[in-house]
């Protein structure tokens, strides 16, 4: 296997003999960069030719590596969780993953912020049908992301009691196009 940061590979940046149907890079690659592939067969008889040039792209993947964020209760001043992002391009698209140990998940509002611009992940969690904030279950361990399928906004009996991958309750396309970079 060969990958290039161009389509004509005259730039490879990785080469490898792979025995098995799967190639882990490593090093990393670079974020939000583009990379081609191809393979070659080989057996005893030789060597074949260059498959067809594929492509892809790497994500931007930004951590929060604070220490854990109390949430007092009643949560009238609320919890911050700052991520400075110190470069990175445009925003096209985001996955937020979400990890908050708290009993009665039904009290919370959950926001993505950065400037003047946000989308609520969660506010306040209803169980099936029920009234704003009824959701008494505890915990959120999911990553919202816009073209999820499950319903946001609504627990299960969990624990967690938001899980998995779910619509945030107001689109983050409201940041596309901004910068990536800055106070999030």
């Amino acid at each position: 296997v060969e990958v290039a940061t161009d389509a004509g590979f005259a730039n490879i940046g990785r080469t490898a003999n792979v025995i098995g149907t799967s190639y882990t890079v490593t090093p990393g690659l670079d974020p939000q960069a583009t990379y081609h592939w191809r393979v070659r067969s080989s057996n005893a008889c030789g060597g074949g030719g260059n498959s067809t040039v594929r492509s892809f792209t790497t994500a931007n993947i930004v951590c929060y590596a604070g220490a854990p964020v109390p949430i007092q209760d009643p949560p009238a001043a609320g919890a911050v969780a700052t991520i400075n992002v110190a470069s990175g391009g445009n925003v096209s698209a985001l996955r937020v993953s979400v990890g908050v140990t708290h009993t009665y998940i039904g009290d919370l509002v959950v926001t993505l912020s950065k400037g003047a611009t946000s989308a609520q992940l969660t506010n306040r969690a209803t169980n099936a049908g029920g009234a704003s904030g009824s959701c008494s279950g505890n915990n959120v361990a999911a990553s919202f992301f816009d073209a999820a399928a499950a319903t946001p906004n609504v627990c299960v009996a969990g624990p967690p009691a938001i899980g998995g991958t779910i619509r945030p309750l107001q689109a983050f396309t409201v940041f596309d196009g901004q910068p990536l970079a800055g106070t999030w």
